[in-house]
């Protein structure tokens, strides 16, 4: 028993979490996000009309998404892996990465179909498609991932819907930068709803953070670390929520006129920021759990 007081006093060993494995992934779960959002709006008809306003966030998403692939082809340390895919091997894809790479091909229709009215019946399916299979590669990956590193209920149910969630974040603070500098005559409507949406996207996203964390330190694999799991991690939990949660919020909130591209921006950048953080620090909290 002692030596299970002292395991779980030990700080955590985030250098152990490789971090560019965690930014690529961060980065991707927005780029997801953005196509979601993007292809759930597309076909229910209400996306803001144009071409560049369809093109812009689109090509913002395949550099989000794409930056994992590209890292996992170069062997770039820490990004070895594309959805449990090794391109550099030859190996045929998994099916997470067939799912993942299938999100492409909607896009690319969407792209061609985009014209100044996005009301065309084959855009609006593609945007279904999309948003279908982005979806799809949010929930795997997640579940996925709580299959490899051995995670017990309710972990299987809470990180996918936590990812999902802090995809639709991210990739809704993608989404209002976009709309924001690409359209001229967008109106207070759009910008509204954007706002809106950021905010209550923010505030699942901290519920379901709350809930994981409380998940860990107090589910079956936690429960003898449960007293000093919680406060070791405490002061990290706390900026990557202010990062990933609060700092977007208020810019959303207060963030309007000649200077919403900026608070955008910057509520963009803190999310992921703090997005990073968080993972890290669950990564190795669960690392340091399993082990001690």
């Amino acid at each position: 028993m002692a030596d299970r007081t002292l395991t779980s006093r030990r700080p955590l060993d985030m250098a152990s979490i490789p971090l560019t494995g965690v930014v690529l992934s961060v980065l991707a779960t927005a780029g997801y996000g953005l196509w979601l959002l993007m292809g759930v709006a597309l076909a229910a008809g209400v996306y803001v009309d144009g071409r560049g306003e369809v093109l812009a966030p689109l090509l913002a998403g395949v550099v989000l998404v794409s930056g994992g692939l590209i890292a996992s082809c170069l062997r770039v340390p820490g990004a070895r892996l594309w959805h449990g895919w090794e391109p550099t091997q030859g190996s045929l894809p998994t099916i997470e990465g067939l799912v993942a790479m299938g999100a492409y091909l909607p896009m690319l229709a969407v792209a061609g179909l985009a014209r100044g009215s996005n009301d065309f019946w084959a855009t609006r399916l593609a945007g279904l498609a999309l948003a279908a299979l982005c979806l799809a590669t949010l929930l795997q990956s997640a579940r996925n991932a709580c299959r490899r590193d051995g995670m017990r209920p309710p972990m299987p149910i809470l990180l996918p819907l936590a990812k999902l969630v802090a995809a639709l974040l991210a990739g809704g603070l993608c989404l209002w930068l976009c709309v924001v500098l690409e359209t001229t005559e967008h109106g207070e409507g759009n910008v509204y709803v954007a706002r809106v949406f950021v905010l209550i996207a923010a505030l699942a996203s901290g519920v379901l953070d709350s809930l994981r964390w409380r998940a860990l330190s107090h589910g079956p694999i936690g429960r003898l670390d449960a007293p000093t799991a919680e406060p070791v991690a405490s002061q990290g939990r706390l900026t990557a929520a202010v990062l990933g949660v609060g700092v977007p919020c208020v810019l959303a909130a207060v963030g309007s006129g000649a200077l919403e591209a900026g608070a955008a921006a910057m509520a963009a950048l803190s999310c992921v920021i703090g997005q990073c953080l968080g993972q890290r620090l669950f990564c190795a909290a669960h690392a340091r759990i399993r082990l001690g």
